[in-house]
């Protein structure tokens, strides 16, 4: 008996080293495996530009329908922040991979809507944040309402919009991260002065939620972008206020209750938006313009040590004209999408990679 006993303990002692060490080298094999495709890299336009009915187009984003379609949203109009701007929208079909005419999401008469936030969570439900601004003034941003609304059936039927808060000038603009246990991380800044970064937690569908601010930068920094790393880690970048910047960073180990490290970094930023996510390899990969002055080069760079260091590079424009306010998703077949604004604002951009082109020479 005592021979079997001590069998039976050793096969348990191997087989539960053998689950350990395979929780452990799990992102080492998602990260050989994306090594190991063929280098990926297509773009194209989501629409034609159009003078009349939507000639300035900005701050897009993207998510994965339950049916594997791809849904944008963006604002369009005269002008940013003019009356008539708008939530836009279009649909690339799973099946026939072509964008939809574009058409009106949300519009409420004479007051212009802005930043927009797509995200479909693990059951399915879609997500549309956005803001409204209610005052003359094109960048009054301090003086909007931030609103949300869903839809159980892939983006077709929306609920009614549902003003989260009577406070004005909580902007939204990156990805949500949906943690273990099923929380929601909606990253916020506030558009005021000072500007500051944070990040809203909910459990219950943003009925309620758990505020918790970064501390506050000089420069002064906004639109921050969160990467979950693991437990209670959690990774930021934001975009600096003013030219010639640096983008800022700043790391927390319970989910935003207190940071430390919080600093410029050495990459570029010359006021503008950028947008983080972390593959299912583990990797980092950061949208950014690489530029202390211009929105252009529009660069996409990856880092496989938690954002300390990014080795590899891509600037996918290089022209002279405005390409800025990127957002990145992945979708369940490992493929990155990004959407951008380009061309001087005349259109939005999509670009499909993955993760073996962005580590190829």
């Amino acid at each position: 008996m005592k021979g079997k006993r001590m069998k039976r303990t050793v096969i348990f002692l191997c087989a539960f080293c053998a689950v350990i060490s395979f929780g452990f080298a799990g992102k080492g094999f998602a990260a050989d495996a994306a090594k190991a495709e063929k280098p990926y890299y297509e773009e194209e336009q989501v629409f034609e530009f159009n003078a009349d009915k939507h000639p300035s187009n900005h701050a897009s984003t993207i998510a994965q329908m339950p049916n594997g379609d791809l849904l944008a949203t963006w604002f369009g109009g005269a002008k940013e922040g003019m009356p008539d701007v708008a939530i836009w929208t279009s649909r690339k079909s799973a099946k026939n991979k072509s964008w939809t005419k574009p058409s009106v999401l949300i519009d409420e008469p004479g007051v212009p809507e802005g930043n927009s936030l797509l995200f479909t969570d693990s059951k399915g439900v879609v997500w549309l944040f956005f803001v409204r601004k209610y005052d003359p003034k094109w960048d009054a941003w301090d003086k909007t309402y931030l609103y949300v609304q869903t839809s159980k059936d892939g983006g077709v039927k929306w609920t009614a919009p549902r003003k989260l808060q009577d406070k004005m000038g909580w902007m939204v603009r990156n990805n949500v991260t949906e943690l273990p246990g099923g929380r929601l991380l909606l990253p916020i800044y506030l558009d005021s002065s000072p500007m500051q970064c944070m990040l809203w937690l909910s459990k219950d569908g943003f009925k309620t939620w758990e505020e918790k601010r970064v501390p506050l930068t000089k420069p002064e920094s906004s639109q921050p972008t969160f990467v979950w790393l693991g437990g209670e880690k959690l990774l930021m970048m934001a975009r600096n206020k003013g030219i010639q910047g640096k983008i800022w960073s700043a790391s927390s180990d319970d989910l935003g209750g207190d940071w430390y490290d919080v600093k410029k970094t050495k990459l570029s930023n010359p006021d503008s938006g950028i947008n983080m996510i972390r593959l299912k390899s583990g990797a980092i990969v950061l949208a950014y313009n690489d530029s202390g002055f211009y929105r252009t080069p529009l660069t996409i760079a990856l880092s496989e040590d938690g954002g300390k260091t990014w080795p590899y590079r891509k600037n996918i424009e290089t022209d002279k004209k405005e390409y800025s306010y990127p957002f990145m998703i992945q979708t369940k077949d490992g493929r990155v999408h990004l959407v951008y604004t380009a061309d001087d604002r005349r259109i939005i951009k999509h670009a499909e990679f993955n993760e073996a082109w962005l580590r190829s020479k």
